[in-house]
C-alpha cells in the first residue's frame, strides 16, 4: 500500500516554475549583464585587432613602395637612358619601313 505524509502532495508544473521565479530572474540578470557588459568588450578587441592589422598593411605596404622606390633609383639613373628619336616613335599610316 502506498503511504503519504502530510507534506507531501503534487505540485503543478506553474507552482513550480512560480516557486522557481528568484532563480529565474538571477539567470535573466545575468544574461542581460552579459549582453551589456562583455559584448561591448568584444566589440572593442575586435575593433582594435581591426585598426591593427590596416596598420600593419598600410605599413608593410609602404615599406616595399619605398624599397622599390630605392631600387629603381639605384638601377636607372639618367646617364644609362638612351634618347630615341621622337619621329621614330609615331609614324604616318602610310610610312614605308625599310
Amino acid at each position: 500500500m502506498l503511504q503519504t505524509t502530510v507534506g507531501q502532495r503534487d505540485r503543478s508544473i506553474a507552482e513550480t516554475l512560480w516557486n522557481w521565479r528568484g532563480e529565474a530572474l538571477w539567470i535573466f540578470v545575468g544574461i542581460v549583464l552579459l549582453v551589456v557588459f562583455v559584448d561591448p568588450l568584444i566589440l572593442s578587441a575586435l575593433a582594435t585587432v581591426a585598426v591593427a592589422a590596416t596598420w600593419w598593411a598600410y605599413r608593410k605596404v609602404q615599406h616595399r613602395v619605398e624599397k622599390n622606390v630605392r631600387s629603381d633609383a639605384e638601377l636607372a639613373t639618367v646617364t644609362h637612358l638612351r634618347p630615341t628619336l621622337a619621329d621614330s616613335r609615331v609614324l604616318p599610316a602610310n610610312a614605308v619601313i625599310r
